[in-house]
């Protein structure tokens, strides 16, 4: 707030953020549908990568470390075991954990979701220099950790 007791972000600029997050959401979606893949959501794409990226993914892990609840990771693993693209087991390490791993059709799409990626890195690179590119990253960095200070928030489905 300034002092007038106005916020200094506008309306228009929070709307700005979340619009700008859908239309990234879009293109996922169509770059997924321009593949063919049409069982898989934009909002289960950071899951598989997750998974893929952390061997021994036990399910109250990633949801403390990403901030889900665990009754939504649960929703969202229960519909990724469905379509077959991971599996849900107990873990080795401990007998009281679940573990989420990739199966062959998760690490196929995996592959698939990392060119997404590094194709949506590049649109975004062509659009931002290099210092508009760090600021935006430690922006969005301040923002994420301040409000991941809320506990109300933070235990809220990303």
């Amino acid at each position: 707030m300034n002092r007038d007791n106005k916020p200094l972000i506008s309306s228009s600029s929070i709307q700005t953020i979340f619009e700008c997050r859908k239309l990234m959401e879009n293109y996922i979606r169509k770059r997924l549908f321009d593949l063919n893949i049409h069982d898989f959501k934009p909002a289960n794409f950071w899951l598989i990568s997750i998974i893929a990226n952390n061997r021994e993914s036990n399910m109250v892990t990633i949801a403390r470390k990403f901030h889900y609840t665990k009754a939504n990771l649960t929703v969202v693993a229960n519909n990724l075991i469905e379509k077959k693209y991971i599996t849900k087991s107990i873990s080795k390490v401990n007998n009281k954990n679940l573990v989420l791993q990739l199966t062959d059709k998760g690490f196929k799409l995996y592959h698939v979701i990392k060119i997404i990626i590094r194709d949506l890195q590049r649109l975004l690179s062509s659009m931002l220099d290099q210092e508009e590119i760090e600021q935006l990253t430690n922006i969005m960095f301040k923002l994420s950790n301040k409000l991941l200070q809320d506990d109300d928030i933070k235990q809220m489905n990303p």
